[in-house]
C-alpha cells in the first residue's frame, strides 16, 4: 500500500501541484453540473444499495429537470431522498426496484413506467424511467443513473385547445402559462 506523505513533509512544489489539481477538479465538476442541468430529461444518480430499506436507494445527485419534475426546488435538488419517496405508491416502488435489479442482469439497462410523485402538488405523473447500472472496470456496481421523462400521452387522448382571441389577453396569458408548465413537466 502506498501511503501519502504528511503535509508537513511535503514540498511546497508538491502542495502547489495538489492545490492546482483540486482546482481543476472543482472546475470540471462545475462544468459537468452545468451540462447535466441542460439535459431536458431528469437525471438522477442513486446509490447501488439501499441504506434504508423503507425509502430505497438514496439520491446522490439530481439535475434541475429531475427536481422540477418532482416538484422540488431545483437548487436544493433531490439529494438524500430515497427512490421510494419519489414514486406514487408501493406498486410503483416495487416496479422501479425491479427495474434496478433487471438493469444489473440485462447488460446494464432497463426501462419501466412508474408514477412520479410531485412533492409540491401531491399529484403523480406517469413517467418513463430509463435505468442504467454503472459498473467499474472490475464489474463492481458503483451506482445507478436514471433518466426520467414524462410518458407520452396517446394521440387520441390529446385535447385540442382553441387559440384565444387576439384581444383576450387574460386567456392568452393563461394559455402561455399552461404551455410553459407543460414544457417544464
Amino acid at each position: 500500500m502506498i501511503s501519502s506523505p504528511s503535509t508537513s513533509s511535503a514540498t511546497p512544489a508538491a502542495l502547489a501541484d495538489l492545490e492546482q489539481g483540486m482546482e481543476q477538479l472543482k472546475i470540471a465538476n462545475y462544468y459537468l453540473r452545468v451540462a447535466l442541468d441542460q439535459v431536458a430529461d431528469g437525471v438522477v444518480i442513486v446509490e447501488s444499495e439501499a441504506s434504508d430499506p423503507k425509502s430505497g436507494p438514496k439520491v446522490l445527485f439530481s439535475n434541475a429537470a429531475a427536481a422540477m419534475l418532482a416538484g422540488a426546488d431545483p437548487e436544493a435538488g433531490l439529494r438524500g431522498l430515497g427512490l421510494n419517496d419519489l414514486v406514487a405508491g408501493d406498486r410503483d416502488a416495487t416496479t422501479l426496484l425491479k427495474s434496478l435489479r433487471l438493469a444489473m442482469e440485462n447488460g446494464g439497462c432497463h426501462e419501466c413506467e412508474c408514477q412520479l410523485q410531485s412533492l409540491r402538488t401531491q399529484v403523480p405523473a406517469l413517467c418513463k424511467w430509463r435505468v442504467r447500472a454503472v459498473f467499474n472496470s472490475m464489474r463492481k456496481l458503483l451506482n445507478f443513473t436514471i433518466l426520467i421523462s414524462p410518458a407520452q400521452a396517446s394521440a387520441g387522448s390529446a385535447k385540442t385547445e382553441t387559440k384565444p382571441a387576439a384581444d383576450d389577453l387574460d386567456a392568452q396569458s393563461e394559455l402561455l402559462r399552461k404551455e410553459n408548465l407543460a414544457a417544464l413537466a
